[in-house]
């Protein structure tokens, strides 16, 4: 349960994120600044669709995948916005000062959720064991069939 719960708090904010990543890209855009802008459009919105995809994977080993996925991508934005504001690029655009740590934040979030999906791939594991070994347990109780035993020879 608390995994879902943090799950949906991580699509929010990567909702919101994302949401702020377009509109500095269309200001990035009008100033000229388009082949890396694009490049940061990418990795600012996929980080909210691999969570989504997270959200609904097919088993614990899955999810976990698009988390990773998702934890690079921010890891790779958050380098962008590094270099924006090294190079001046986001100057004039005080409104997208808070982006940074924004994107640090979600990071510290996707670490929770990665080690949240972890604990559960392992409680899932740990489950199937369980239950592989109860299984091999009443194989062992059921009855033997009796195996006949041979007679001696006779002289």
């Amino acid at each position: 349960m608390l995994r879902k719960r943090t799950s949906q708090i991580v699509q929010e904010k990567t909702r919101l994120f994302a949401k702020n990543v377009v509109l500095l890209f269309r200001h990035m855009k009008k100033h000229r600044v388009s082949t890396i802008a694009t490049q940061f459009l990418r990795s600012g919105t996929s980080i909210g669709a691999n969570i989504a995809e997270g959200r609904y994977a097919q088993s614990p080993s899955d999810a976990l995948a698009k988390y990773y996925i998702a934890q690079k991508e921010a890891a790779e934005t958050l380098y962008w916005l590094e270099l924006f504001k090294d190079s001046g690029a986001l100057a004039g655009a005080k409104k997208f000062s808070n982006l940074h740590e924004d994107c640090k934040e979600l990071l510290n979030l996707l670490e929770r959720l990665i080690s949240l999906a972890k604990a559960a791939k392992s409680r899932k594991k740990a489950s199937l064991l369980k239950e592989r070994s109860a299984r091999r347990g009443r194989k062992n109780l059921s009855p033997k069939k009796s195996v006949k035993s041979k007679k001696p020879k006779k002289g």
